[in-house]
C-alpha cells in the first residue's frame, strides 16, 4: 500500500472516530465539525474535488432519485400510510451539513484515492456504510447498516459523472425521502 492511500485510511479512521466519540460525548458540536472535517481533509491532503454545477449532472441525480426513490412513496401509499412533510431547514442542513460533505469526503475523496471504478465503488460504499454502524450499535438504528445500498448508487452515479453535486442530489434526496416517509 503506497503512502497516499495510508494517509486516506488514516483521515478516514480520524474523522470517523471522532464522529463516534463526539457523537456521545458532544453530539451537538459534532454534529457541526463533522462537515467541516469532511470539507477540510481533501484541502489538507491536496486533493481536487469536483464540485461543479453542471445542469447534465444535476439532471442525472434527480432523475436518479426519482427513479429509485418514487417506488418507496407509492408503495407508503398503497398501504395507506401518512407521508410527512419536512420542515425546510431540515432540508438544508441535510443536503447542506450531510449530503454535501459526505460526499465530498467518500465519494470525492475516498473513491477517488481508490479508484473511479466499480472496486472503488465498493470499497467506498463499504467505508461509508462502516461510519455509519455505530448507529445501529448504540442507538439501535436498524438502517444504519443498510447504507451500503444506496451508498453503492451513490458511487455509481460518481464514476459516471465524476462529479459531487450528482452523488449529492441523491444523498440528500435520500436522507429526506427517509424524513418522509418514517
Amino acid at each position: 500500500m503506497n503512502n497516499d492511500k495510508k494517509r486516506v485510511i488514516l483521515a478516514y479512521f480520524f474523522v470517523t472516530g471522532i464522529n463516534i466519540s463526539g457523537t456521545l460525548i458532544l453530539p451537538t458540536i459534532t454534529a457541526y465539525l463533522m462537515p467541516f472535517l469532511f470539507l477540510l481533509i481533501p484541502i489538507l491532503l491536496h486533493k481536487t474535488i469536483n464540485t461543479r454545477l453542471d445542469i447534465r449532472h444535476i439532471t442525472i441525480g434527480v432523475v436518479a432519485s426519482a427513479l429509485i426513490l418514487i417506488p418507496a412513496f407509492i408503495y407508503k401509499m398503497l398501504l395507506g400510510l401518512a407521508i410527512t412533510q419536512p420542515p425546510i431547514d431540515y432540508i438544508l442542513v441535510t443536503y447542506l451539513l450531510v449530503a454535501f460533505p459526505e460526499e465530498v469526503f467518500f465519494r470525492g475523496f475516498l473513491m477517488e484515492s481508490f479508484g473511479c471504478n466499480i472496486k472503488g465503488v465498493v470499497i467506498s460504499s463499504l467505508l461509508f456504510s462502516m461510519a455509519h454502524w455505530y448507529r445501529y450499535f448504540l442507538f439501535g438504528d436498524y438502517l444504519a447498516p443498510l447504507t451500503f445500498f444506496p451508498a453503492l448508487i451513490m458511487g455509481f452515479l460518481y464514476m459516471k459523472t465524476r462529479n459531487t453535486i450528482t452523488s449529492t442530489l441523491f444523498h440528500g434526496t435520500c436522507n429526506t425521502v427517509l424524513f418522509t416517509l418514517g
